[in-house]
């Protein structure tokens, strides 16, 4: 709205209280029905011992009651309690050096993820490099499988999840996989490439880690490249003087050259497409994996764990390759 007296847009609008309900009603749901969808990225906070996301609030849960009211019927209260290892650091030591003496048994703590989700417009994403290797120095992120498990156990809250994004490079079919069998809903699932965050963020940087928000996800776009030619050619190629003089060779000489391997468009790409191409072959690998490892095995762990609602058709699922956008300031 722009003020007909100075030409500027209005920062206060006094009588928006006096407009007819149906019309303020309206206002407050054109505005949640223009709002993007956000990247709920799931952390862990090993100095609190919880789950957490860098997300605030949506602003309309805290203009007005009227407000609130249209904002929680678009926004879904997201609480989940999962059970996670609280690795004694004590025992770790013991076991790392091999020691005889009794250690006491890690005690699992009940750590909640609360959070405001909107089930059809944001991604949920438990990112590896924020959930990695945890207390216990496993090769899996830990508190990654933990925080699916619970996810998965919340069967009302796993049958709502329509887009899920995980890291590329550590993802597992086999372990991380059993984690969406409850998702009936799952529409998208995004295989996240170099995701340059904390200590990715340069070789060697420390782990005292400069974190920047994640606000965004872009699809990543395969360049076309023409065929290389594969076999020989017959072309006219310069013979050295050296070689001209002693041999008696003419300077020029017909020789079948070598087929090269290198497509000579590559040259011509720009790094993102250069990145691309580097991504496609691992897409395309965890894709197939991801699919053969739930037609093996759905069938199977669906009987033995008995999952009455789980999801036994996946040939719907769609996989995307993304790269993840973060914001410039340091958080």
């Amino acid at each position: 709205m722009v003020g007909a007296s100075h030409g500027h847009a209005l920062k206060d609008f006094p009588q928006f209280r006096k407009l007819p309900i149906e019309l303020r009603k309206a206002i407050w749901d054109e505005h949640l029905a223009s709002e993007p969808g956000r990247i709920v990225e799931v952390r862990w906070s090993k100095v609190d011992r919880r789950f957490f996301t860098d997300l605030k609030p949506p602003i309309l849960l805290q203009v007005c009651h009227e407000s609130r009211k249209a904002a929680l019927a678009v926004y879904d209260i997201l609480s989940l309690p999962v059970s996670v290892t609280n690795c004694n650091a004590i025992a770790k030591m013991l076991a790392l050096v091999g020691s005889a003496l009794p250690t006491p048994s890690p005690q699992p703590i009940i750590a909640c993820f609360n959070t405001f989700i909107n089930w059809k417009a944001d991604v949920l994403y438990p990112s590896s490099y924020h959930l990695e290797h945890s207390d216990m120095g496993d090769v899996q992120p830990a508190k990654l499988i933990e925080f699916l498990k619970a996810l998965n156990r919340d069967t009302d809250a796993a049958q709502k999840v329509q887009s899920i994004a995980f890291t590329a490079g550590t993802f597992d079919s086999r372990i991380l996989a059993p984690g969406l069998f409850n998702m009936t809903n799952l529409k998208r699932l995004s295989f996240v490439y170099d995701d340059m965050c904390c200590f990715r963020e340069r070789m060697f940087l420390d782990r005292s880690k400069r974190h920047r928000k994640a606000i965004g996800m872009t699809q990543i776009v395969f360049p076309e490249l023409p065929p290389v030619q594969a076999a020989p050619t017959l072309q006219l190629v310069q013979v050295p003087d050296i070689a001209s003089a002693f041999l008696g060779l003419p300077s020029q000489v017909y020789a079948y050259t070598r087929p090269s391997r290198v497509n000579p468009a590559h040259a011509h790409l720009s790094r993102a497409e250069k990145l691309a191409l580097k991504c496609k072959p691992m897409w395309r690998r965890l894709n197939d994996q991801l699919l053969a490892w739930f037609n093996d095995n759905v069938t199977d762990l669906v009987e033995l764990l008995g999952f009455v609602k789980a999801r036994k058709d996946w040939s719907d699922l769609t996989t995307v390759p993304v790269f993840m956008v973060r914001d410039l300031l340091v958080t």
